[in-house]
């Protein structure tokens, strides 16, 4: 290349930064898009950090993440019993029995496990913060934690 006229070499560099300049312009878009994407996939990590807890949540995403990477599909959306749970009382809009809860969770094809399945939901709705025992209604029945303050 030593040998070359300036001419030549000047043709070759502006021909290569015309090419960089139409890559950038083609670029800096996708770079915009590619953040605002980040920031909310960003945010709904959080929000299922929030309701999956730590380590599990992460586990989770880390798994999605390489699958998504290899051309997978990446994460199964799991159907929990206690969001189905929530699911039937909004559905519903009134306290119901932890047995009934049991049959309609069930009915949707979501397995609750345990030795006991009844005991195994009450489990899981005395640790979800967004159910409460609807005293007013009966032993055994549950509500959303929402209602308590509601009164009509």
């Amino acid at each position: 290349m030593g040998n070359l006229p300036v001419g030549t070499l000047w043709e070759w560099w502006n021909k290569l930064a015309r090419i960089e300049v139409k890559l950038k312009r083609q670029w800096e878009p996708l770079v915009k898009e590619h953040n605002e994407v980040h920031n909310e996939r960003l945010a709904l990590e959080r929000l299922i950090l929030v309701q999956e807890g730590e380590p599990e949540g992460s586990r989770k995403m880390g798994e999605a993440w390489r699958q998504i990477e290899e051309g997978g599909e990446g994460a199964p959306i799991e159907r929990r019993p206690p969001d189905v749970a929530y699911d039937v009382l909004i559905q519903e809009a009134k306290p119901i029995h932890y047995r009934e809860l049991l049959k309609r969770i069930e009915e949707q094809g979501v397995s609750i496990g345990g030795r006991d399945p009844g005991s195994t939901l009450i489990a899981y709705l005395g640790r979800d913060k967004r159910f409460a025992k609807a005293k007013q209604s009966g032993r055994g029945y549950y509500q959303l934690k929402e209602w308590e303050n509601k009164k009509g």
